[in-house]
């Protein structure tokens, strides 16, 4: 639905690479895939100023770690960044795990310490790969941020734009009061998705500039 919704704010394909997951295939294996899936795009005549690499909660940290990689490959970058309810500090140090564990309607801070020990372990929770809140953000495309204001992931958010804007990125930082862990996945089935996709489309468009 997500994806579907982003088709049709950004007037622009989508593709959804079917990369491996954990625990049966743990870090750094979904990001190996999500380079591949990259240079895929870029041998198939598709430039890299016409790519936009989006992501929500984990899929966010993917982005952002590909975009990394890919910088260090001295490969071409998208023109954006897009991500969505951002997980991107695995070792849960954000505030927000205590001071919005109350509003948090669908993630637990103990089940993500669970999750994000079957990615990798314990001491490598800090790499920037893992945890993009450690990153190094120069020359990187604009970035795109929606959080919700009662996740217990919103600290996540503010690291990540305040990391992000240190090293001169552009970066838009949209948080959405009362929605909670990717409130877009249910496209039109909830009103506020109207004006979520829309501001999607906004930043897609002026990146891709279509």
């Amino acid at each position: 639905m997500l994806c579907g919704l982003l088709v049709e704010c950004a007037g622009a394909m989508v593709l959804v690479p079917e990369y491996r997951l954990a625990p049966e295939h743990p870090f750094p294996a979904a990001l190996d895939d999500a380079v591949k899936a990259y240079h895929w795009l870029l041998a198939n005549t598709c430039a890299a100023e016409d790519i936009l690499i989006a992501g929500d909660s984990a899929g966010r940290g993917l982005s952002i770690a590909t975009t990394l990689v890919l910088r260090e490959q001295q490969i071409a970058l998208s023109a954006g960044v897009m991500c969505f309810s951002p997980w991107a500090d695995l070792a849960l140090r954000g505030q927000t795990h205590t001071t919005k564990a109350r509003s948090e309607v669908v993630l637990n801070t103990d089940v993500l310490r669970e999750w994000s020990l079957a990615y990798t372990i314990d001491a490598n929770l800090d790499n920037p790969l893992v945890s993009p809140v450690h990153g190094n953000f120069e020359g990187f495309p604009p970035l795109f941020i929606q959080v919700g204001s009662d996740e217990i992931l919103l600290d996540d958010a503010f690291l990540l734009a305040e990391t992000a804007r240190s090293a001169g990125v552009k970066v838009e930082l949209k948080i959405w009061n009362g929605m909670w862990h990717v409130w877009q996945a249910l496209g039109r089935m909830i009103p506020e998705n109207r004006p979520t996709f829309d501001e999607m489309g906004v930043f897609a468009k002026s990146v891709l500039k279509i």
